[in-house]
């Protein structure tokens, strides 16, 4: 049962390649499939939803009541008499169980969501980092977001920092630490076909991991 995460900086292609790897290999992609569902259940916009700050206690509350209802099997009890207390803990509890739950029941890609890290025990999964030269990113977002330089900028620079944040956050790691994956790819030096066919090439692979020698 093949599952991936990718975690990708922005304007990588990430996106594009997570979902041309969901559609080559038939995995069910966890991205903003996801994301729309949960925008849909809490009565928000996708865009609302996704500008939200993620560590938001409002919005920790929302997740984990729509967790309740996508996933009651993963989500703590909570009684009916009392409004829903979330802190972090909890919310972290809760997001572990469910891309935990998604990688034992489905053949996916899930993308970012700290999925690397939490999987990170888990022989089966390959974990996939996509990056590129700043350089190459701005001209990518420029053209593919109608932006000019500056704005490019600003959006990496912000997109790339709350990631960082994220996972320095609720996983005290480096986010860009390549200890942390299997396949690291610079799309500065592969089209989005090699980048998918390297990574479907990897899943393919005897990804036997060697033990250390006594």
């Amino acid at each position: 049962m093949p599952v991936i995460t990718v975690s990708r900086q922005y304007g990588s292609m990430g996106d594009e390649i997570a979902q041309a790897v969901a559609e080559k290999l038939g995995l069910r992609l966890v991205a903003q499939d996801m994301l729309s569902e949960v925008a849909q259940r809490l009565g928000v916009t996708q865009s609302q939803l996704s500008e939200r700050d993620e560590r938001d206690s409002n919005l920790v509350a929302d997740l984990v009541r729509t967790m309740r209802r996508l996933y009651p099997a993963t989500v703590l009890p909570s009684r009916p008499d009392e409004g829903l207390e979330v802190d972090e803990a909890t919310y972290l509890q809760v997001t572990r169980q469910v891309i935990w739950e998604i990688a034992r029941n489905s053949d996916a890609i899930i993308v970012d969501r700290g999925a690397a890290f939490i999987l990170e025990s888990n022989p089966d999964v390959l974990h996939v980092l996509l990056v590129a030269p700043l350089s190459h990113r701005i001209e990518m977002v420029m053209a593919t977001e109608k932006l000019d330089q500056r704005q490019a900028l600003q959006k990496i620079k912000s997109a790339d920092s709350s990631r960082s944040k994220y996972i320095r956050h609720y996983y005290r790691a480096k986010w860009l630490d390549v200890g942390h994956y299997d396949l690291v790819l610079n799309t500065a030096h592969f089209s989005q076909l090699a980048a998918t066919s390297l990574i479907c090439s990897a899943v393919a692979a005897d990804r036997d991991k060697p033990t250390p020698k006594s």
